[in-house]
């Protein structure tokens, strides 16, 4: 049985395809939060095991199990928001408890197979990225968060079904984070040219934080920047890469980007972009 650390390497290493650095692999020992909170309903219990976040990420692992007898062997098991009650809009999942209401995150839910797809155990990835727009609240240490989880079903690729685990289910969860990092660097100091094809931009701005970065440019007035930053890498001292997809983009210059696996910033090199064009940590 895997520590929630361990776990949570585990996780990474398969998101990266290559060993942890060992300050990587220290990063997450420093900052993994146990949280082991549990929701039942007609017998579904829902737990969150664990979390790890900085100011703009937050992965949180939950365990769904089901009553005796029942098997979970749905591909994926997840769940729209409900709609308010005045029918505009839907229900947060994420929130601030004492604050507005405001949801945090663009949440993505992810099935992780535990390799036994018979049992009555399922394991979920619920990763939020405040990084799709700049002035998005950032995550706070000591700040009470509700985990909105609503009628929880299961979905079955191969005849194209749904089924509902329980009628009116609701799974709410207070979260605390006590360990938030927020650590950025800015790597550009004068705009540094790179191109993909016929495809060309000046990045004026490149900001790492532990999870993801933040890309300005100039050159193009359409989503085709966006080209040259993907199959792109952070790479570390010792020569880890570390992959950054893009998350957010569009025609006005700025992008967001969630990497593969959490980095310290004091390990970073440079960040190799398509063209193999190099930005150096100074």
């Amino acid at each position: 049985v895997l520590s929630e650390a361990d776990w949570f390497k585990s996780f990474f290493c398969d998101r990266m395809g290559q060993n942890l650095s060992e300050n990587q692999a220290i990063f997450i020992d420093d900052n993994i939060q146990k949280l082991g909170q549990s929701v039942t309903v007609d017998g579904y219990t829902l737990t969150v095991e664990s979390a790890i976040a900085d100011s703009r990420n937050a992965y949180i692992k939950l365990i769904l199990q089901s009553p005796p007898g029942t098997v979970l062997d749905a591909d994926i098991y997840w769940f729209e928001p409900r709609k308010e009650t005045d029918g505009e809009g839907y229900e947060e999942t994420f929130t601030k408890l004492d604050g507005p209401g405001e949801g945090y995150g663009a949440g993505t839910w992810q099935g992780i197979d535990d390799g036994n797809p018979n049992d009555n155990s399922f394991t979920i990835m619920y990763a939020l990225s405040q990084t799709i727009n700049a002035e998005l609240p950032s995550f706070e240490e000591g700040v009470t968060y509700r985990l909105h989880i609503t009628d929880l079903e299961g979905y079955y690729e191969d005849d194209n079904r749904s089924v509902l685990l329980t009628e009116n289910g609701v799974w709410d969860f207070d979260i605390v984070f006590d360990s938030i990092n927020d650590d950025s660097v800015e790597l550009i100091t004068t705009p540094i040219a790179t191109k993909y094809n016929e495809f060309a931009v000046e990045v004026t701005s490149f900001e790492l934080q532990t999870m993801s970065a933040h890309a300005t440019y100039t050159g193009r007035n359409d989503e085709k920047g966006i080209m040259c930053f993907v199959d792109s890498a952070v790479v570390l001292k010792d020569g880890t890469r570390v992959e950054f997809r893009p998350n957010t983009f569009g025609p006005s210059g700025e992008a967001s980007f969630i990497l593969s696996c959490p980095i310290v910033l004091d390990e970073v090199d440079y960040v190799e972009l398509r063209d193999g064009t190099k930005i150096y940590k100074s």
